[in-house]
């Protein structure tokens, strides 16, 4: 479930686009997001917190919004390459069970953890670790 989804449905605009919501000004400029319905306490508190979430985002003006790979951020997306990244930089994968738990408390997408859980595990089926226990797996054949 998303974290803001109740807002969501009291949106006035659903397929806005982030330039639809983002207004230029001379201090950088500042969001407009609108909402329909008359709001509670606590849906003021909750748009509150949205904003403060939406104020902690730098944005580019003129520059078309694109998603980035953090790690190489001028390489492309690859599972291969997330899988290295991991391996390699996550703390989550020293051999210590408690960090292992570590990964169900990351604000990710549940297929993303149990991903991860894979990889910690070593039960990820990958070419590299089939051929481990059976080394005529990948067999190529030319003709």
């Amino acid at each position: 479930m998303l974290r803001f989804s109740d807002l969501f449905n009291m949106a006035s605009d659903k397929d806005g686009a982030v330039n639809n919501f983002w207004s230029s000004g001379s201090n950088g400029g500042h969001w407009d997001v609108r909402l329909r319905g008359r709001l509670s306490e606590e849906d003021i508190l909750r748009f509150t917190e949205l904003l403060n979430c939406l104020n902690e985002l730098k944005v580019v003006e003129g520059v078309a919004d694109r998603l980035i790979w953090t790690p190489q951020p001028r390489e492309p997306f690859t599972v291969s390459r997330c899988y290295d990244w991991w391996r390699r930089e996550l703390p989550i994968f020293d051999s210590t069970a408690a960090k292992a738990t570590q990964i169900w408390r990351v604000l990710v997408p549940l297929k993303v953890q149990f991903f991860a859980w894979l990889v910690y595990q070593e039960r990820l089926l990958t070419k590299a670790y089939r051929a481990r226990w059976d080394p005529l797996a990948d067999r190529t054949f030319v003709r």
